[in-house]
């Protein structure tokens, strides 16, 4: 993590710094809404520093976008680290990133960080992509932090759809073709069989062939 040759860190702020410390006093939730990007004022500026992020930062230096993340989840590789991320569309940009930040539900700046610098162009300026934004930065209790969205106006990456269909659809079925199936309540097949008799599959309303031939004797 941070070490004395890093140049790019993200922090908590005195405010989040504060609010944490709060939620886990009292056991409740810190909900964190957004992420705000900036360009710290240095567009056009050959050869520019970086901007260092500082604990007293109540907002960035020069923010031009504020959205709704789209995920935040505890590192799996380390319990006190928070990554947080947001999707920025090929239709937005225009602008370089150098900043960024994080906001809570309060609208308070409670996380900010520096990067390195990444141009995010506009499809009307003859090259477009999708960018993911990430942060990572450091709690003492990751327990009372979560993430508060409208889903209606978020994206998702592909990374995290197929990872979500993956879950639901797991590698642990046999494959085939099958006359029954059995599903979830969600309606995902969960197992199959081809039954080769009447009984088998259930069926009561008719005769076997031993009665057919039986009657007709």
């Amino acid at each position: 993590m941070i070490d004395a040759n890093s140049q790019f860190f993200a922090i908590l702020t005195n405010v989040g710094l504060a609010k944490q410390a709060n939620a886990d006093a009292l056991g409740i939730p810190w909900k964190i809404t957004d992420m705000g990007l900036g360009d710290a004022n240095l567009a056009g500026v050959a050869d520019p520093p970086n901007p260092v992020p500082s604990p007293t930062q109540t907002k960035l230096i020069n923010e031009w976008r504020r959205r709704p993340l789209n995920q935040l989840k505890i590192d799996p590789a380390n319990p006190a680290i928070i990554i947080a991320e947001q999707i920025v569309p090929a239709d937005e940009g225009g602008r370089w990133i150098r900043e960024i930040g994080l906001y809570d539900e309060a609208g308070d700046l409670v996380a900010v960080a520096n990067c390195a610098p990444s141009y995010k162009p506009l499809l009307s300026q003859g090259s477009g992509r999708t960018q993911v934004v990430r942060m990572n930065f450091i709690v003492s209790n990751a327990g009372n932090i979560t993430l508060k969205i409208d889903p209606a106006v978020v994206l998702a990456s592909r990374a995290y759809v197929d990872a979500a269909i993956l879950e639901v659809l797991p590698k642990n079925k046999t494959p085939g073709e099958w006359t029954r199936v059995k599903t979830n309540d969600r309606g995902v097949v969960v197992s199959g069989d081809n039954p080769s008799t009447l009984a088998e599959m259930g069926i009561t309303d008719t005769y076997t062939k031993t009665q057919i031939e039986a009657m007709i004797a």
